[in-house]
């Protein structure tokens, strides 16, 4: 059998592995070393990251309770009881009143190893999960930048035609987000496109995306308008995220449905004026929607965008298509729209309405800011009342009589009467 000393060894290197195990997969699911950081910031508050972390855990406990399991359920053999007969005839013997000189048995060098073959299935559990998480971060590393590469090399030269300088090469915040900036174009102050990717390199993440909530590979366009646009906005949102977009853009609330536009389902129209929706959704425009419109997840365009630092800002968002042409036609669309918006020109009871509306959000808006400053400066003021009454409390009983008193006199000092001297 097993003495105490190798059933602890035996215990310490199965933790040992599992620790090993579980260390590998964290380095795995943070999508490489230099970017734990990163990564880790970015994960706070996210649900795929607390859906990881739990199924770790699970993991570890599941590894614990097979290594206690396989030490409970031991194997005796014939040799663990050596000498047990010596004993118990000695046992015997001093019973019926004679007593034998005690013999040492001599320790059998057998009995302190065990000759059963050891059980390596934990290690071999462990070694798999390894090899999977470093093979599924390869592979998923690989095939997001060939997807990266695809995309840019057919959205790259489309805003080279439009802007007058635009960045190298594509940049990298992680292993499945890349962006590029473009800046140099009349009606616009810059632009920035941006490829987010599933994190096919976390093996995790990418079981959450694919069963659990569904994500896309999305590509954005943002671009910065000039400051002087007429009040206008006009949202076309995929049906499936107009309920998430709506409460996520607090300017939606100017713009209502438009049942009169030529875009078919599942996009919906969303726009403070008909004449905004008539001077840009035009009939090519109306086209390149309907024909993509599987693609087409958000095209915002607004002068009141609270989420970004510009408030005068046109979106657009799209699945990657499967043919690169277009990307370049959702690309130039969008630049169309930068230049209508430019030439935009509302009726004067479109306009009036627009501001009306803008003001009264304006008017609500620090309404509620005033009402939250005032509750945050009474809190401050409860807070420090209470400090102050600690503090009191602490004090001997004597200090605290004469500060009430103290205190006492001076508010009936500020009650009584004030009574004014004439001089006549």
């Amino acid at each position: 059998s097993l003495s105490s000393p190798q059933l602890q060894r035996d215990h310490t290197e199965h933790l040992l592995c599992a620790c090993a195990c579980i260390i590998v997969i964290l380095c795995a699911s943070s999508y490489c070393v230099p970017a734990i950081a990163l990564c880790v910031a970015r994960a706070c508050g996210r649900m795929h990251s607390f859906a990881r972390v739990a199924l770790l855990a699970l993991l570890a406990l599941l590894g614990c309770a097979l290594v206690f399991a396989q030490e409970d359920g031991g194997v005796f053999d014939d040799e663990e009881f050596v000498g047990l007969d010596a004993f118990k005839a000695e046992e015997t013997v001093e019973h019926q009143g004679e007593r034998v000189p005690e013999k040492k048995v001599a320790p059998d060098p057998v009995a302190s190893f065990s000759m059963l073959p050891k059980d390596f299935t934990l290690e071999i559990i462990y070694g798999t999960v390894i090899v999977v998480y470093i093979a599924a971060y390869i592979v998923g590393r690989s095939k997001n930048m060939g997807i990266s590469a695809r995309v840019f090399d057919a959205a790259v030269p489309v805003l080279r035609e439009h802007f007058h300088l635009v960045t190298e090469s594509p940049s990298a915040e992680s292993l499945h987000e890349y962006h590029v900036l473009a800046t140099g174009r009349a009606h616009c102050d810059g632009a920035k496109a941006t490829l987010e990717l599933l994190r096919r390199q976390d093996l995790f993440s990418l079981g959450w995306s694919a069963f659990v909530a569904k994500q896309e590979d999305i590509f954005t366009l943002d671009v910065v308008l000039p400051e002087d646009i007429p009040p206008v906005v006009l949202a076309v949102v995929h049906e499936m995220q107009r309920k998430t977009f709506v409460k996520d853009y607090p300017d939606i609330a100017f713009a209502k449905g438009m049942t009169g536009s030529k875009v078919e389902m599942p996009l919906n129209v969303l726009c403070d004026s008909d004449d905004a929706m008539r001077m840009l959704l035009t009939n090519e425009v109306v086209a390149v929607l309907n024909r993509l419109k599987h693609n087409i997840r958000v095209i915002h365009i607004t002068d009141s965008n609270k989420r970004m630092n510009h408030k005068q800002m046109l979106r657009m968002r799209f699945t990657l298509p499967s043919d690169n042409l277009d990307i370049a036609v959702l690309l130039n669309m969008s630049m169309y729209f930068v230049d209508l918006v430019s030439r935009l020109q509302l009726t004067k009871s479109s306009l009036e309405r627009a501001r009306k509306v803008r003001a009264a959000m304006a008017e609500k808006e620090w309404k509620a800011q005033s009402a939250q400053r005032q509750e945050l400066a009474q809190q401050r003021k409860a807070e420090k009342l209470q400090k102050k009454k600690e503090e009191l409390e602490k004090l001997p009983q004597e200090v605290q009589e004469k500060i009430l008193e103290k205190k006492m006199r001076k508010a009936q000092k500020q009650r009584g009467p004030k009574m004014k001297v004439m001089h006549g």
